[in-house]
């Protein structure tokens, strides 16, 4: 169930726009009459994974992409697929899985698989490839058994599969958010510490997601913007953020989160203003919750209780307050079949 497609190496590479052309199996332009305009997709994340075979020279170290092809032609631009952690190359019978970024081509037609090498050591022997498009809640698993090699099989180097031979695979959407996140611009609010977050909303809730400090974010006065992939949980009520505490600069100032559902525009506004720290502001806390707030609506409901709780008369369970009573305001943030949010004061 595949097609071949023979790549020459001194092809012109494809720009890295996200604008597509309506062009061949090659990369010739065709339909030139009916395609006068480019045009320009949204851009989403595709999962890819490639399983490589046992036999003998079933390695290589050449570089691997893929191609996602859509209807009428439209495609993204090469998918380059790098291994991580400095490996070199891919191994005889790894399982590798990337996670790459192109153009929606809307419904995928064909994959594209090939690699950039041009000697004929550079061989790879190919088991499986699958393909999974979160957005869309689909992945394509195809059974590809076949070498791109230069001198094995039929000289091809690339291969075009198509996704009538595929098994398809219903998994869970996924709806892709543009997080923003907001330091706040007071002396050392920048930190080096790890920053966990969980998105809560009507339908659910996500475990909880390391925000990657890339080297140069959240330091003081920054806005960093980023794409997080979560489950369609929305409309969103509120988040939970979390630091552990590590690293040379531990404590941090959070502003302010945006997160923008990149399907429907609808922004939400989660507002802290303050420390998240062991030793500095007024709460000294490492964790913090904050409601959503969408068109200046908050998205939860605050409710305030109070508590009376009275400390036993027994010795050593809280010393100087034997048989006293406290009295605490506890504010509870309520949603309609979710969870809640206790602040005691």
């Amino acid at each position: 169930g595949y097609e071949g497609v023979r790549v020459s190496l001194n092809s012109k590479k494809t720009s890295a726009l996200t604008v597509l052309k309506s062009v061949d199996s090659n990369m010739n332009k065709k339909n030139k009459k009916k395609r006068d305009k480019d045009i320009e997709l949204p851009i989403i994340p595709y999962h890819i994974s490639i399983c490589t075979g046992l036999e003998r020279d079933a390695s290589t170290t050449s570089r691997a992409y893929v191609i996602i092809i859509g209807v009428d032609h439209t495609q993204t631009e090469r998918l380059w697929l790098d291994l991580l952690d400095r490996r070199k190359g891919f191994q005889a019978g790894s399982l590798e899985c990337f996670e790459a970024h192109g153009s929606d081509v809307g419904e995928i037609k064909k994959v594209e698989l090939g690699h950039d090498g041009a000697t004929p050591e550079n061989c790879w022997l190919v088991d499986e490839l699958a393909v999974a498009v979160p957005t869309k809640g689909v992945k394509y698993i195809f059974a590809c058994k076949c070498w791109l090699a230069k001198d094995r099989g039929d000289g091809l180097t690339a291969r075009v599969f198509n996704v009538l031979d595929a098994e398809a695979i219903a998994i869970s959407q996924k709806t892709i958010y543009e997080l923003t996140v907001v330091t706040g611009d007071v002396q050392n609010a920048g930190t080096d510490t790890n920053i966990f977050m969980s998105v809560f909303g009507a339908n659910g809730s996500t475990e909880e997601i390391l925000l990657q400090k890339n080297e140069d974010r959240f330091e003081r006065g920054q806005e960093d913007t980023f794409n997080m992939e979560i489950d369609d949980i929305a409309p969103l009520k509120k988040i939970r953020l979390r630091i552990d505490g590590s690293g040379s600069r531990p404590d941090w100032f959070l502003d302010k989160v945006l997160m923008r559902n990149l399907n429907t525009e609808e922004v939400s506004v989660f507002t802290y203003e303050e420390w998240l720290s062991r030793t500095c502001g007024p709460k000294k806390t490492m964790i913090c919750e904050m409601p959503a707030v969408v068109d200046e609506e908050v998205m939860v409901e605050l409710t305030t209780y109070i508590i009376q709780v009275k400390t036993s008369d027994v010795s050593g369970k809280f010393q100087n307050l034997p048989g006293s009573f406290k009295t605490l305001h506890k504010q509870r943030q309520r949603e309609a079949g979710g969870e809640e949010l206790h602040l005691f004061t």
